[in-house]
């Protein structure tokens, strides 16, 4: 490969929306819809006006350029569809300009949904990880590899890894997944991991363990753990339980505020901090219910047969734009096209609301189980699986996420390498 080269960093991802818009389903998401992508269009500033701000740090300071001269094997953008598409498209002039060829753009985003011909010229290969299924362009699929959720494949691959009966189905670069009979070969894993989350933080086993996941950045925990914590008080006195407990898991971030918010908390609920990633994953088989702020930690909810509800903060012009192009707002339940978990979202945010659906939730087991169901029979879609021969047993090989992309990466870069070798010997 080239020889290694450090470049300065001219922004940071903090910037970024952490959550983003993405229209998955119905707007066409590309770079040169103006309206959309203003910089102060109402509807999707948190996420374009940092875009332009990039985009200006860029042309400022000649990244483009300083990339051209480089002369990489392969160009890789992450995350940002938008933001990426634009700096590849703004790579393939500049390369154009000098007449110079240019190496394999990649791009690892979230969707394939809506992109088309067009683009080639700037995007040679997408990595994409919403399983919403590439569109057909007069017999033309773009160039694609479905990389598949890693909030599933860390989720399963935890209980898996605790188990010794586990252990068999897991290699380096994949798991066996039982995706026919799912729920019912993962049971027993999920069920160890809940007494042995239960008896090391000594709750009873008919004890019911509510876990509040009020999210990853301050903002999203001050809004959120306040309601979460008068719903918890809410429930545990609207089903007359003697005993609550409450946990709360915590990042690096919201640790602090998470420990000195629990010790305010009413004598009559019990609250346990998770610290460590363990903790956490292990808090998920260990719990009987669970509200949580959107993200990755729904998926892994969905994993451990946790019956949860999805909390969010947002503004009007986002709820509204994510409503009209999504119909959801929790990518399960986007990828699904269904609830598999209530979305509770800004204003009616309440101690009421949310007591209410865990209350039918805790009195209602076959219930509590019918978004499992739903979500079991979607995992032939949302796993990169490799299908099995006919009558070769239950399982299917699935892919993790990143060995799929760092092995699509090497391919491209080696085969750029080995084009540019070439070229140099002619």
């Amino acid at each position: 490969m080239q020889e290694h080269f450090s470049a300065p960093a001219f922004w940071s991802t903090d910037m970024f929306h952490t959550k983003p818009l993405v229209p998955f389903r119905t707007t066409i998401p590309e770079e040169y819809n103006w309206w959309l992508w203003l910089k102060r269009n109402p509807f999707t500033k948190t996420y374009s006006k940092p875009m332009h701000d990039v985009l200006d740090l860029v042309k400022k300071n000649n990244v483009l350029d300083s990339i051209v001269q480089a002369k990489p094997s392969l160009i890789l953008t992450i995350d940002h569809d938008i933001l990426s598409f634009k700096l590849l498209r703004g790579l393939h002039e500049a390369y154009s300009s000098l007449g110079l060829s240019r190496p394999p753009h990649l791009h690892w985003g979230h969707y394939i949904k809506n992109l088309y011909p067009a683009q080639l010229p700037y995007l040679d290969h997408v990595m994409y990880t919403m399983s919403i299924p590439a569109r057909n362009y007069n017999h033309f699929i773009y160039p694609h590899t479905y990389l598949g959720h890693q909030a599933f494949a860390t989720a399963y691959r935890f209980l898996l890894s605790r188990n010794p009966h586990g252990l068999s189905l897991l290699s380096d670069d994949s798991q066996l997944v039982n995706k026919d009979h799912f729920y019912g070969h993962i049971a027993p894993f999920v069920s160890a991991e809940r007494d042995r989350f239960r008896g090391k933080f000594g709750i009873a086993d008919k004890e019911v363990a509510l876990l509040l996941a009020p999210g990853n950045k301050e903002g999203e925990v001050k809004w959120a753990l306040p309601k979460l914590m008068a719903a918890a008080a809410e429930f545990q006195s609207e089903n007359r339980l003697v005993s609550l407990t409450v946990v709360l898991p915590s990042t690096p971030a919201t640790l602090k505020y998470l420990a000195s918010e629990a010790a305010k908390s009413s004598p009559s609920l019990r609250i346990i901090v998770t610290e460590t990633c363990e903790d956490k994953s292990s808090a998920l088989a260990g719990c009987n219910l669970a509200i949580c702020y959107n993200g990755e930690i729904v998926t892994e909810c969905l994993v451990n047969m946790l019956p949860t509800i999805v909390v969010q903060n947002m503004t009007k012009p986002e709820f509204y734009s994510m409503y009209a192009w999504n119909r959801f707002f929790n990518e399960m339940n986007i990828v699904t096209d269904g609830q598999q978990f209530p979305e509770v979202l800004e204003k009616q945010c309440s101690a009421a609301k949310l007591c209410s659906l865990l209350t039918q939730f805790h009195r209602s087991p076959a219930h509590a189980f019918w978004p499992f169901e739903g979500f079991e029979h979607y995992l032939p879609k949302i796993l990169p699986i490799k299908e099995r021969e006919m009558g070769m047993g239950d399982f299917n090989r699935c892919y993790l996420p990143s060995k799929l992309a760092a092995q699509t990466v090497w391919q491209f870069a080696a085969h750029s390498q080995a084009v540019q070798g070439l070229a140099k010997a002619a």
